[in-house]
């Protein structure tokens, strides 16, 4: 958990960002439970279309996080084209 905290999100916006997507997903997950349906007609378009934004926001939030220079197989980091492949994806289903 320690390795989570680090200096490379010095405002925290990725850190905020991400903690707000997985609450968001607890939300969806207790409408599910609850209605039947994450999204329900009861709720508001605006409620629901930034919640789902969310999730967007947080893709695009990568892009200030720094990425080594060189490649080190020996470590898990996400590499350039993986990030842009993955930002790309959570914006085309948050369009969508």
């Amino acid at each position: 958990m320690a390795k989570l905290i680090t200096d490379h999100d010095p405002y925290h916006v990725h850190k905020v960002l991400g903690l707000l997507a997985l609450l968001h997903y607890i939300y969806r997950f207790g409408l599910l439970y609850r209605y039947g349906n994450a999204f329900p007609s009861s709720e508001s378009t605006i409620i629901a279309t930034c919640g789902v934004f969310l999730h967007g926001l947080l893709s695009w939030s990568s892009l200030l996080l720094p990425l080594p220079n060189k490649r080190n197989f020996n470590k898990p980091m996400i590499w350039p084209e993986f990030r842009l492949h993955s930002i790309t994806f959570a914006t085309r289903h948050v369009v969508a």
